[in-house]
């Protein structure tokens, strides 16, 4: 089912698309942590996502449909680069099927580490980004980018750009607290049941709880929930048709509280 109706939503934005940039439903943009960069030193790029009012795009794990970001590098020689560092995600509704995205506009952060010698007065950094941005029809976008920076010997931070990679990390989630995570299910059970139980007399109340699965094991992370006490919560899913098999664990956040005021943890059981 997934794959139908993502193919449906490319044909469908491709034709809405085609030779129209503005109405692709997001603008993306390359940036630098760094005005100056060192050898040696590993520094940070980021991919700036403005959506457009009404559109939004995916997370790392989408969900029922729609596709991630992705990012293909070209890099000087010797130059290496890490995987995207994704913000938390939203809940994000595409014809009447629930995924996980971004309506806000947001910053992924990926870290570039050089080589110990760089023989260049600067360096160009390339990037193929592609990307869907959806509405009431979804419009693919696919698109090279790069960013050109000088060397030294030390490297030095741009000052416009220093507080919005600030921000962005400091926007990451964190363990979850107060409550450890257990997997009661076995490797590749159809049924993922996921136990929470409170370690404090002060930790935060798991109210209408939401498993965003970070490798694909859940699609649709909506729970059944048991609470056996007010100090356990278990959480019941259904196995995502093409996730990963004999996955070790069961990595992604929990994100809870009332409407309007969410929270995030991270867990990796």
């Amino acid at each position: 089912m997934k794959a139908a109706v993502i193919s449906a939503l490319l044909l469908l934005g491709a034709a809405a698309a085609a030779g129209e940039e503005e109405a692709w439903g997001a603008r993306l943009k390359l940036v630098s942590e760094n005005a100056v960069i060192a050898p040696g030193q590993p520094f940070t790029l980021g991919i700036e996502v403005h959506h457009r009012e009404g559109f939004h795009s995916y997370w790392k794990n989408p969900g029922r449909v729609g596709f991630a970001t992705r990012i293909e590098w070209k890099l000087p020689e010797g130059f290496e680069a890490g995987p995207i560092v994704w913000p938390t995600p939203e809940m994000v509704d595409m014809a009447g099927h629930m995924a996980h995205g971004y309506h806000r506009d947001v910053l992924l952060m990926v870290t570039i580490t050089p080589p110990r010698e760089i023989d260049l007065e600067t360096v160009t950094l390339d990037a193929r980004i592609a990307w869907m941005a959806c509405s009431d029809a979804c419009h693919p976008g696919d698109e090279p980018f790069s960013i050109t920076l000088p060397v030294g010997p030390s490297p030095k931070r741009d000052p416009e750009l220093a507080a919005r990679f600030d921000r962005a990390r400091a926007a990451q989630p964190t363990p979850l607290k107060g409550w450890s995570a257990e997997l009661l299910s076995e490797t590749d059970a159809p049924v993922i049941r996921l136990k929470l139980t409170r370690t404090g007399d002060d930790s935060p109340l798991l109210q209408k709880p939401y498993f965003f699965s970070t490798d694909g094991q859940v699609a649709d992370g909506a729970p059944e929930v048991e609470t056996p006490s007010e100090d356990v919560v278990i959480c019941t899913f259904a196995r995502a048709e093409h996730g990963p098999e004999k996955a070790p664990g069961l990595p992604g956040l929990i994100a809870y509280g009332p409407d309007g005021d969410r929270h995030f943890g991270s867990i990796a059981p």
